[in-house]
């Protein structure tokens, strides 16, 4: 598998918002001072096995 370079790595980081990323994908964040957390899922929607 060919590996991404640094540099590649660096731009990326730069330019995408991890939140954004992360809300895109359907997952709630919430602020909590200084950082941003997701509300851990319920015990009724986990997967089994």
């Amino acid at each position: 598998m060919a590996r991404i370079p640094d540099a590649e790595i660096e731009r990326l980081k730069a330019e995408v918002s991890l939140v954004r990323l992360v809300e895109a994908s359907g997952v709630a964040l919430e602020k909590r001072g200084a950082s941003t957390s997701a509300a851990a899922r319920s015990t009724t929607t986990r997967r089994r096995g």
